[in-house]
C-alpha cells in the first residue's frame, strides 16, 4: 500500500508539471508563432498564424494525452503487481507492453535503411532542383544562351521541369517507404494518381 501511494503522489506530480508546461508552451507559442512569417506579406501572415497556431496547440495536446496515458498505464501496472491476488494482471500489462516496444523497435530498426535511402533521395532530387533553378533563372535573365529556348518560356520550362524531377523522385523514394505495401497507401498513391491525370490535362494545355 505505501509503495502504490508513493507511485501515486509521484504519477500525480508527473501530471501537474505536465500541465504546467502544457500551459507555458501553449502562452509561448501564441507569442513566438507569427514569428517565422515575419517575412511574408502581411496578409499572408495572418492567414497562415492562426491555423498554424491551432495545429500546435492540438500538437501539443495530443503529445500531452500520449503522457497521460503512459503515466497511466505505468501506475496501473506497478500497482496491480503489489498484491498477489492482482499479480497476474500487473505482470500481463508489463509483458504486453515490452511486446508491443519489441515490435515497434523492430518494426523501426527495420525501417531505418529505407528511411534513409529515402533521405538521401530527398537530399540529391533537393540540390538537383537548386541547380536546375539557378539554370532557367540564368537563361531568363540572358546570362545563357541555349539553342531552342527562350527567356520568356524559361520560367513555365523551370517549373515543370522541377516537378517533373520531384514526381521522378516520389516514384524513386515510394518503395522504399515504411507501409507502401499497405493497402491503405496503395489507395492513397491510387487517389493522387488519378488527381495528377485529372489535373496534368489543364497543365499541359495551358
Amino acid at each position: 500500500i505505501g509503495i502504490v501511494l508513493l507511485l501515486t503522489i509521484v504519477v500525480g506530480l508527473l501530471l501537474w508539471l505536465c500541465f504546467w508546461l502544457m500551459r507555458k508552451l501553449m502562452s509561448r507559442m501564441t507569442k513566438l508563432t507569427p514569428g517565422p512569417l515575419a517575412n511574408m506579406s502581411e496578409g499572408l501572415a495572418g492567414f497562415l498564424a492562426k491555423p498554424l497556431r491551432m495545429f500546435l496547440n492540438w500538437l501539443v495536446r495530443l503529445g500531452l494525452v500520449g503522457v497521460i496515458l503512459f503515466l497511466g498505464y505505468v501506475w496501473l501496472t506497478v500497482s496491480l503487481r503489489q498484491f498477489p491476488l492482482t499479480q497476474p494482471w500487473g505482470d500481463s500489462l508489463r509483458g504486453f507492453f515490452f511486446d508491443m516496444l519489441k515490435h515497434a523497435g523492430g518494426g523501426i530498426l527495420s525501417a531505418l535503411p529505407g528511411l534513409c535511402f529515402v533521405a538521401v533521395i530527398f537530399i540529391v532530387t533537393r540540390a538537383a532542383s537548386r541547380v536546375l533553378r539557378l539554370f532557367f533563372l540564368a537563361v531568363e535573365d540572358g546570362r545563357l544562351s541555349v539553342p531552342g529556348m527562350h527567356g520568356d518560356t524559361a520560367p513555365v520550362t523551370r517549373r515543370l521541369a522541377i516537378s517533373i524531377l520531384w514526381v521522378f523522385a516520389l516514384v524513386m523514394a515510394y518503395p522504399y517507404l515504411p507501409g507502401s505495401d499497405s493497402p491503405a497507401f496503395k489507395g492513397v498513391s491510387v487517389f493522387l494518381g488519378l488527381l495528377l491525370s485529372f489535373g496534368s490535362s489543364g497543365v499541359i494545355s495551358q
